[in-house]
C-alpha cells in the first residue's frame, strides 16, 4: 500500500514516518525547497546536460590535475569534483533519515522542505558506472542511439545498461561521505529511445525513489533544527570544515539568546 504524503511538525512525527516506510535497503533525500526536482545538478538550468558535463569535466581535469592525481578511478574523481562544488550527474543520498531531515531543513529560503525515500536493488553498479565516466572524462562527442549501441557491445555490456539510473555505493575515502552516511545516484548516459539524458528529464518517474514524501513547513524548520542538533545533527557533525564548526556555533549562540528572552517574558 503506498503510503500517504505527510506533513511533519515534530521531529517524532517524522521518525514515525521513517518507520512505517523503513525497508532495510532504504536511502533518504532531503531538499530545502519543495519544488527542487530530483535530478542532478549538471542537468539543471542553466547547464545544458551532457554539453555542458563534458566541458566542464574536460576544464576541471585541467585545472585540478594536481588535487585528481591521487584518485585511481574515475567515479573517485567526480566525487571529489562535486564535493567541491561542480555540477556533476551524480544526486547525493543518505542511508541516515535524520540527515535528509538536516538538509530539507538548513536552508533559510521560506520555503517548504521535502524528504524522499527511496530503495536499493542492485548492489554494485561501479564498473558500469567507471565505463561511462571513462567517456565522459575523456571526450566530447556526445553518442547517437548507434553510436551508444556499438559503445556497450564493445564493453561487453548491452545499450539498455545505459539508459538506466545507477545507485552509487562509494568508497569511503571521504570523512564528509562517511559523516554524513552517504550514496549517490548517478544519472544514465541516455534514455531507451536513445536521447541524452538531459535538463528535461529527472528521477522522479523513475523506481529509484517512492511518490510518498513528507514535506516541513518553512515554520517548522527552524524547530527541527533544534531536535537535531541536540542529537548531534548539525552543520559542524556533518562538514566539519571551519565555516560550519564557526556558523554551527552562532546559530546555537542564537537560539540560547532566544530561549533566556522567553524565560524573561514568562
Amino acid at each position: 500500500m503506498e503510503l500517504k504524503i505527510i506533513v511533519i511538525n515534530t521531529l517524532r512525527e517524522y521518525l514515525d514516518w521513517v518507520e512505517q516506510c523503513y525497508k532495510r535497503n532504504a536511502y533518504y533525500r532531503g531538499h530545502a525547497d519543495i519544488d527542487w526536482r530530483l535530478i542532478p545538478r549538471v542537468f539543471r538550468s542553466p547547464f545544458q546536460g551532457l554539453v555542458s558535463e563534458c566541458r566542464l569535466l574536460k576544464l576541471a581535469s585541467s585545472l585540478a590535475w594536481h588535487e585528481l592525481s591521487k584518485y585511481h578511478t574515475y567515479l573517485e574523481k567526480l566525487i571529489f569534483l562535486q564535493h567541491y562544488g561542480l555540477p556533476t550527474r551524480l544526486l547525493d543520498v543518505t542511508f541516515n533519515p535524520l540527515v535528509a531531515l538536516y538538509m530539507a531543513c538548513c536552508s533559510e529560503n521560506n520555503r517548504d522542505g521535502v524528504v524522499y525515500v527511496g530503495y536499493r536493488y542492485e548492489q554494485d553498479n561501479i564498473c558500469l558506472a567507471e565505463i561511462t565516466l571513462e567517456y565522459l572524462f575523456n571526450h566530447s562527442y556526445i553518442m547517437a542511439k548507434k553510436d551508444l549501441q556499438k559503445f556497450a557491445k564493445d564493453n561487453n555490456l548491452t545499450f539498455e545498461d545505459f539508459c538506466k539510473p545507477l545507485f552509487i555505493y562509494p568508497p569511503l575515502n571521504s570523512p564528509r561521505i562517511e559523516r554524513q552516511q552517504g550514496a549517490f545516484v548517478m544519472a544514465p548516459y541516455a534514455k531507451n529511445n536513445g536521447i541524452p539524458f538531459d535538463v528535461n528529464d529527472s528521477f522522479d518517474s523513475t523506481n529509484f525513489f517512492e511518490k510518498s514524501k513528507a514535506v516541513i513547513p518553512t515554520s517548522n524548520k527552524e524547530r527541527i533544527l533544534r531536535q537535531l542538533s541536540i542529537l548531534g545533527i548539525n552543520g559542524a557533525s556533518l562538514y566539519q570544515d571551519i565555516t560550519h564548526k564557526l556558523t554551527c556555533i552562532t546559530q546555537e549562540e542564537k537560539w540560547r539568546i532566544q530561549d533566556q528572552d522567553n524565560i524573561e517574558l514568562e
